[in-house]
């Protein structure tokens, strides 16, 4: 469970920097006032990147990989959030487009892809990175929340009257890192591997208490469980997983008898509402049964193209709605604002990596880290909202699978890989 300090090699620490600030990590917890700017300065650099990938790929070495022409097709879906949103509520362009320019760190996928494509660093540093991201901001949300768990002067600590005191944080790597050393355990069974995971998955469960991110994880965990290992292992970690979970809950419940009350509560509000229709006693999920409601409305108006994206800076944004916020209600939200056409631009992302993944060659497949990556993707896929306003941790998961894909032997022989040729008589990759 001990790592190493961070090697101040220059590739490293933009890496590592990647992995945080692509999943947006410190949100709720730097103040607003050092994030803007700090990320309009770095949204510059990116869109740099992004014009030395269009001359140098497509003027001048005239082909263009799968993975950078999927970067150049979903950098529509602003343009187009802001254009519907123009047309149907009369928003100004310009708004719509700056209210999903966090869409674009996307482009942090390519970072990713262009330093290991040029050798900067390896996949195992790649791996290592991660991993102390990671760790560096799971300690550091831990202190938080343990030395001032009720101080409500810090934006990420709130309270709820279901779930009691939570930390409103992003959890992106946190999922990653848990579906990663759950991995590893039912490869190795290793008990610091155990130990990784329980850290990270109690984080989940106990202090950010999010009803979508606890199964989802739970889910990818599962599916992964079932997939890939052998039915004698299954049966022995089936029972090891009883006797463990048991134990853990009887101590809890000794230390703490009321810690898994509000487990009970949240899920059986979430559950009151989908399988009856009626509001529960959890606000959060009668606000999403109105938010449904209004969305299904819109999206029968205009099903393809969708109705944009509002900016809080013009008349309050979906204020004109009430409470509504269509990144609460996943699919239904994207389908809003995007349309059906509009989704599946923006779901092409994870079509692509189950693509890619799925032609990678079994001795790569099977590396833990690799497995984390696919299983990290499929995690964030059920939870359809993430892909269009936390793209950016999608895409450095993509960007790995895409190297391994264009750089390493694969299933299919290399005449049908996804590679594109903008040029007859260039076709080099």
């Amino acid at each position: 469970m001990m790592i190493k300090l961070l090697s101040f090699k220059p590739w490293s620490a933009l890496l590592f920097m990647t992995a945080i600030l692509s999943t947006n990590m410190l949100g709720q917890i730097v103040s607003d006032s050092i994030m803007i700017p700090t990320y309009a300065a770095l949204l510059v650099l990116l869109f740099f990147l992004l014009a030395y990938m269009i001359t140098d790929k497509v003027l001048f070495k005239k082909s263009i990989s799968s993975f950078e022409l999927l970067i150049l097709a979903l950098c529509i879906v602003p343009i187009q959030a802001g254009i519907t949103a123009q047309l149907h509520f009369g928003q100004p362009w310009l708004y719509g487009f700056l209210s999903l320019r966090g869409f674009y760190f996307i482009l942090w996928g390519l970072v990713v892809y262009y330093a290991l494509l040029w050798n900067k660093v390896s996949l195992q540093s790649i791996e290592a990175i991660f991993l102390k991201a990671s760790w560096f901001i799971l300690v550091a949300y831990y202190t938080i929340y343990f030395i001032s768990p009720n101080d409500q002067s810090i934006s990420a600590i709130g309270h709820s009257e279901i779930k009691g005191d939570v930390m409103g944080t992003p959890t992106k790597l946190f999922t990653f890192a848990a579906i990663y050393y759950f991995v590893k355990l039912c490869k190795n069974l290793r008990l610091s591997d155990i130990i990784s995971f329980l850290m990270f998955f109690s984080y989940l469960v106990f202090i950010r208490k999010g009803r979508t991110v606890i199964l989802i994880t739970l889910l990818a965990c599962i599916i992964f469980f079932i997939k890939h290992t052998t039915i004698p292992r299954k049966i022995v970690y089936f029972a090891m997983a009883i006797v463990t979970g048991l134990t853990i809950w009887l101590l809890i419940l000794i230390i703490s008898p009321h810690s898994f009350d509000f487990i009970a509560k949240m899920y059986a509000a979430a559950f009151t509402v989908v399988f009856t229709g009626e509001e529960s006693q959890d606000a959060s999920v009668n606000a999403r049964l109105y938010e449904a409601s209004i969305a299904m409305e819109w999206i029968s108006r205009n099903p393809w193209f969708g109705n944009g994206n509002l900016s809080n800076q013009w008349h309050g944004g979906f204020e004109i709605f009430g409470h509504f916020y269509p990144s609460d209600i996943g699919i239904i939200g994207v389908v809003f604002i995007m349309g059906i056409l509009g989704t599946i631009l923006v779901l092409s992302q994870f079509l692509y990596a189950y693509y890619i993944s799925h032609h990678i060659s079994p001795e790569i497949n099977s590396q833990p880290f690799i497995l984390a990556c696919k299983f990290t993707l499929f995690a964030f896929f059920i939870q359809t909202a993430h892909a269009l306003y936390f793209a950016g941790a999608n895409m450095i998961f993509v960007a790995v699978l895409a190297y391994v894909y264009h750089s390493y032997p694969r299933v299919r022989h290399a005449s049908n890989h996804l590679y594109i040729p903008l040029s007859i008589k260039s076709k080099s990759t």
